[in-house]
């Protein structure tokens, strides 16, 4: 069976938490804070994939899901 892996592109990654407006965008369009965005985005935790998440970083950086997400196939 094969298993698909998914992540966070690491330049999507920096960019989010180099950037201190759009991170407080993406915490508030999903209703969690700042930082607890901010520790998604430092460890390497399945928040990082949920869906109103990569839809929050789509809309805030303007980007389709295909650009922000690294998809692995096993």
């Amino acid at each position: 069976m094969n298993k698909t892996k998914v992540t966070l592109k690491e330049e999507t990654r920096q960019e989010l938490l180099n950037n201190g407006v759009a991170l407080t965008q993406v915490a508030a369009l999903i209703g969690k804070s700042s930082e607890t965005v901010r520790n998604w985005l430092k460890k390497n935790t399945e928040n990082q994939i949920r869906y109103d998440f990569l839809l929050a970083v789509c809309q805030v950086l303007d980007m389709e899901m295909s650009q922000i997400l690294e998809i692995e196939e096993n």
